[in-house]
Formats: structure tokens, sequence, C-alpha cells
């Protein structure tokens, strides 16, 4: 099936490419040779390669037709979410003739991914909630219009600050739109440890006692002593020849 869908694809690119006689430019020939080789990856089971260069065909040349390759490739590779916005990119962007040409290939192929996709939306009033689904990080604006998802089975985890962190697991349908409220438990209030006990009173200051002290012994005061009057000794001294009598 895939073979068909893509050979039919590469002869619309080549002949809408060649309609212009008018010289090309480079980037119209390398998203050309990169359209060919993603076809020839493509149909020898190299899913991965044909894809890259699916895309880089596309980024080159922005032809709308592209995008069904890129569809198909996606759907191979078992990408059903990446496929079905490869296919309704295309009815965005493709002239009306081209939308009609292939209507029905793209009615049957958008039919058969929507089975294989759900979507998932999260409901919250939690300010600073965090949601991650399978590990991948979701903006709130996002979870509120609706993620799309593969059908089957899906690990949420919600988050925020103040609460208790929940994580359930959902198994969502292909087709259908599943809602998930995100609610969380507050965490307790902090409690604050009782107060510790006073600490004892420090023991009482016992001042030592000092024996008394000995009364202080006065020296007798000290009496000076008369000396005893001597009586003096009369010396005669002779001067002159007369006699001089001194002392008493």
């Amino acid at each position: 099936m895939h073979r068909v869908s893509q050979m039919t694809f590469v002869c619309v690119f080549l002949c809408a490419t060649a309609v212009h006689a008018q010289p090309r430019e480079p980037t119209s020939r390398e998203a050309r040779d990169a359209f060919v080789r993603a076809v020839r990856l493509f149909d020898e089971g190299q899913r991965d390669e044909a894809l890259a260069l699916f895309e880089r065909a596309w980024s080159l040349s922005g032809q709308p037709l592209i995008l069904l390759n890129i569809a198909a490739a996606q759907e191979a590779l078992g990408h059903p979410v990446e496929a079905l916005e490869a296919l309704e990119r295309f009815e965005q962007t493709a002239p009306e003739a081209a939308r009609a040409a292939r209507r029905a290939q793209v009615e049957a192929a958008m039919g058969r991914t929507r089975t294989r996709v759900a979507t998932l939306r999260v409901r919250a009033d939690i300010e600073g909630l965090r949601v991650r689904i399978d590990g991948v990080d979701h903006a709130p604006e996002t979870l509120n219009a609706g993620v799309r998802l593969v059908a089957g089975e899906h690990r949420v985890a919600l988050e925020a600050q103040g609460f208790h962190s929940r994580e359930v697991t959902l198994t969502l349908d292909g087709g259908g739109t599943h809602v998930l409220d995100a609610t969380l438990e507050r965490d307790p209030p902090l409690s604050l440890p009782p107060p510790l006990p006073p600490p004892p009173p420090p023991p009482p200051i016992v001042l030592a006692t000092l024996p008394p002290l000995a009364p202080v012994v006065r020296a007798p005061p000290v009496r000076a002593v008369a000396a005893p009057r001597s009586r003096a000794v009369g010396l005669g001294l002779v001067i002159g020849g007369g006699a001089v009598t001194l002392g008493g």
C-alpha cells in the first residue's frame, strides 16, 4: 500500500516541479533529489532515513503534497500523532484542486490514524501546577486545549508547591477526548517542636570564710632615755702666762 501511494506522490512532485521551463533555484533541485532518495529508502524499508529526507524536501520546496509522504512515513514508523498532524497540515496548505484529487485517500488515512490517537485534557485551578505525561512536561495552556497521545496506557504526574504529589495511570481509547481533574491534597501545616525546658538554675555561690585575724600586738612606745649629765672637769690651760679655767 505504501509503495503504490509513494510512487504516485513522486510522479506528482516531479511533474509539479517540471512544469516551469525557466531555470530552477538550487533549493528546488536539492528538494527533488532529497525526495527521490527518500522514496527509494522508503521502498527499501529504511523508514527513519526516508522520513528525514521527506522533511528536508518539504522544508526546501514547501510542496504540500510531500506532507502526504511524511504522513505515510510517520504512520509506518508507528507515530500516528505525527502522521495525523501532517495530514491536517496538508488539508490546511494544499490548493483546493490537490485536496479534491486526493480527498478519498487523505480521509482514509485520517480515519486510520484517528482511531490510534487519543486527546487528554487536564483541568486544574492550582497555581504553579506541573504536569508530566510519560516523563515529559506540558505547558498549562496546552493541557487546557488537549494533548494528543497514542492510544493506550500513560503515566501522568501532578506536582505543585504546598500540595501532595500525585501520579496516576490512564488507559486512553483512540478517537476520544479524556478529561483528568487535577485535584491535589494540601500538605499539612508545619508543626513546631515543643519549647525546650528552661535550664536548671546555677548552683549557689558559697563564699569561703576566712579565720578571724589575730589581734595586732602593738609594740610599746619607744621612749628616749636621757643620758646622765656629766660633770665637767675643769681644764686649766696656761695661755700667755695666765691661767684660764674652763668648765663649771
